[in-house]
């Protein structure tokens, strides 16, 4: 019995197997003229316009294969059309070096990719334009943010388009993606009327509470900075001069690191009949660092606790551009609008008392 063709199936990422020891076991059949093919599953095929670069986050995503299936790899079944000169670019920095110019990278990079000098002359501030570092060109490579580069983003899951737009939402589709893979906020209703109690508060009063967030879109996660909305269902057994509804946020240790109370409210009116009342709770910027919190909620009647349910959620608030430099907040418990500028020595500032003092320079 002969074989006629012998195919090898197999998932980008997967470990059992490398591609090279695969390749070899086919070009023991090709040598017997046995017509072989490799196959990636899961590959979805999609068209990326000029200058987009692909980058996935996650092992096995397809990101290697996707590359390589141009003028390396050809692919076992469908077809790749290609428009003018293409390069395949398998390691991030290949034609880059750190300590030259971005000037000099270019002629550099060039090269590589086989353009002759009189070419990359020509093309010069056209690639200069399309990079948009025009103002740091004659800076080392080494001194660049990798924010400076990315336009666009593609997320891919499984071998399989997710995601594709500018990189900055690529990135908060992804984090908000990992944050509801593992565990985020399940539903954005939560139910309030069985929920076990605590505190001095006998009288279940609180029915549910809604969680949005930005442009009132059901809650999954937060980024830092994000607006957040609560609407807080509850029911007034009797006649009150006033009720109020208090919000809780605790940390993994149990610290609560902020508290949202609609007594704080300047133009909150006091006093109603009984029956279903809904107090609405709006954030307009939810700054507390990455992590996950507890959500307690309290109802008060006349300025005495009456119920309180003190782990009604949970919700997850992942990295964001807060500042829009390109680097993530660090540390702390939250962040905070800030600005910053650069004052001469010799100008005038005041002490501490309000008086003005000259400096001595």
């Amino acid at each position: 019995m002969k074989a006629r063709r012998v195919s090898i199936f197999t998932y980008e990422g997967d470990r059992w197997c490398g591609e090279l020891f695969q390749r070899r076991i086919l070009a023991v059949f090709e040598d017997n003229g046995v017509e072989t093919s490799f196959v990636v599953q899961g590959m979805a095929g999609y068209t990326t316009d000029l200058g987009l670069t692909t980058r996935s986050l996650v092992d096995g995503a397809g990101k290697s294969t996707l590359l390589k299936i141009s003028r390396i790899t050809d692919p076992s079944e469908g077809y790749v059309k290609l428009r003018g000169r293409f390069v395949s670019l398998l390691e991030v920095g290949t034609g880059f070096h750190s300590e030259l110019t971005g000037r000099e990278n270019i002629f550099l990079n060039g090269a590589i990719l086989g353009m002759r000098r009189s070419e990359i002359l020509a093309k010069f501030d056209e690639i200069v334009a399309f990079a948009e570092v025009g103002k740091f060109l004659d800076t080392p490579v080494k001194r660049y943010s990798s924010g400076m580069f990315c336009q666009h983003g593609v997320v891919l899951e499984q071998g399989r388009l997710s995601f594709l737009g500018s990189a900055k939402e690529a990135v908060q589709h992804y984090l908000k993606q990992q944050a509801v893979n593992e565990g985020g906020v399940k539903s954005h209703v939560v139910d309030l009327k069985d929920s076990p109690r605590r505190g001095s508060g006998s009288s279940h009063l609180l029915d549910k509470a809604e969680f949005y967030g930005p442009d009132g879109e059901p809650l999954s996660c937060l980024q830092i900075g994000d607006p957040l909305k609560v609407r807080v269902h509850l029911h007034l057994q009797n006649p009150s001069e006033s009720f109020d509804v208090g919000i809780g946020f605790f940390n993994i240790h149990g610290q609560r690191v902020f508290t949202a109370h609609s007594s704080f409210e300047p133009n909150r009116t006091h006093g109603a009949e009984p029956g279903g009342k809904v107090l609405v709770c709006d954030i307009p910027s939810f700054t507390l660092m990455p992590g996950d919190y507890g959500v307690g909620i309290w109802a008060d009647i006349n300025g005495v606790k009456a119920d309180l349910v003190e782990e009604a959620a949970r919700i997850t608030v992942v990295q964001s551009d807060y500042y829009g430099t390109g680097k993530a907040p660090w540390n702390g418990l939250l962040v905070m609008e800030q600005r910053w500028h650069l004052e001469s020595a010799s100008e005038k500032s005041k002490d501490s008392s309000g008086c003005t003092a000259s400096v001595a320079g």
